[in-house]
């Protein structure tokens, strides 16, 4: 992840986004499994297969 960091910017500063609307940090999930990573296919994606799933489960909207 760490030649990955322009992209891991922008991530974390959606997490300080959140924070300043009053989100609570276990309200807050940062997926980042997949910077740098194609979006072609899902198929090597773990963090977009878990963002699935949690949205699937109704963890999540």
């Amino acid at each position: 992840m760490v030649s990955n960091q322009e992209s891991l910017r922008p991530q974390y500063a959606l997490r300080v986004g959140a924070h300043e609307l009053d989100w609570h940090d276990a309200d807050i999930d940062v997926i980042d499994a997949d910077l740098g990573l194609s979006g072609v296919s899902a198929a090597e994606r773990n963090g977009f297969k878990e963002l699935v799933g949690r949205v699937d489960l109704g963890e999540i909207d």
